[in-house]
């Protein structure tokens, strides 16, 4: 069975923790306790397969991808590189080149990002929409640099904040601001419906910036540059990935647990409640059996078994090792 926050709470679960179903402390602590034991282990359930075709060499990822672990281009595998390798020596430079695996196609990680796609050209605003009424009269605070590359400070109701707010209606709401230095954060109202932002030219719309989920309030994007793919397969292309999922904080009792286990839930959020009372070897030892779970069941599922080593150094064997006291 598949876990979500309501199966927790009609389990054992609020009990073993002495609070109500109800008490918001419950879900604080389980999310608390998810997040912490994915970043002890790629366990069960934490580790997808994913398939898409991109249309650019520069890719940002969902985000629920913490980490790309693998990955296959046009059913190549290519090397992933991390945020250091450009700056290796002996490296050479990193751009478009042919389309060959001999010329190495290979990922490169490009680090965080608020948006899926950049500011392109000059004079352009955001532009905002609520996809549905339920939300408008809600904000979205959008940072960045001005057309001038200075800091967007603005006046807000008495109060100066960095950034401006742009309030979400459905039919769109244009910054004040242009936003040509690059947007470098998002902070955005939880909405009950999912909020778009735009490149705007003032007379036109231009590129999606960021489709950003109802409880994505500081949306945040790992991003790749894929070299040496500039011209693979007439600028189509399929990419295959194994990726190590991010935590993605449960809220409603409809909503899906990354971890699969509720013995390791509850053993972790028990955890997390006794080190918050000052009860940090108790809490060291609950979290310890929380990894326990997970391992024995990653083992179970994953179908690991360990053969016990019975010869001695070399091609002893025990009979000979311990020779006169067997």
């Amino acid at each position: 069975m598949r876990l979500t926050l309501a199966n927790l709470k009609v389990s054992r679960t609020p009990h073993v923790l002495g609070v109500c179903p109800t008490d918001e402390r419950l879900v604080q602590w389980l999310n608390e306790a998810q997040e912490r034991l994915m970043n002890r282990g790629r366990w069960w359930g934490t580790v997808a397969r994913v398939v898409f075709c991109p249309i650019d060499t520069c890719i940002t990822w969902p985000r629920e991808v913490a980490t790309i672990e693998e990955v296959r281009v046009s059913y190549e595998p290519v090397p992933v590189r991390n945020l250091w390798y450009d700056f290796r020596q002996f490296t050479g430079s990193v751009g478009p080149s042919s389309c060959s695996y001999e010329d190495m196609v290979q990922l490169i990680d490009r680090g965080m990002y608020p948006t899926v796609a950049d500011i392109s050209g000059t004079s352009k605003y955001v532009i905002a929409y609520a996809t549905n009424v339920a939300d408008e009269g809600k904000r979205i605070l959008v940072q960045g640099r001005d057309e001038n590359n200075e800091w967007i400070r603005t006046d807000d109701g008495g109060t100066i904040v960095d950034g401006e707010y742009i309030d979400l209606t459905v039919a769109g709401t244009q910054s004040v601001n242009m936003f040509d230095g690059g947007i470098t954060g998002i902070q955005k109202d939880e909405t009950d419906y999912d909020v778009l932002l735009y490149q705007y030219t003032g007379s036109a719309i231009e590129r999606l910036l960021g489709r950003f989920q109802p409880d994505e309030v500081n949306p945040n994007y790992r991003r790749s540059y894929l070299s040496g793919a500039a011209a693979c397969c007439n600028d189509t292309y399929q990419i295959e990935a194994l990726v190590t999922l991010q935590h993605v904080p449960v809220s409603g009792d409809l909503d899906w647990f990354i971890l699969q286990s509720e013995s390791a839930l509850k053993l972790g959020a028990l955890s997390v409640k006794l080190e918050e009372a000052g009860e940090t070897t108790r809490a060291e030892v609950e979290f310890k059996k929380a990894i326990r779970e997970l391992q024995n069941q990653l083992d179970k599922m994953t179908g690991q078994k360990y053969n016990v080593v019975t010869t001695g150094h070399g091609t002893a064997l025990p009979n000979r090792v311990f020779s006169g006291f067997m």
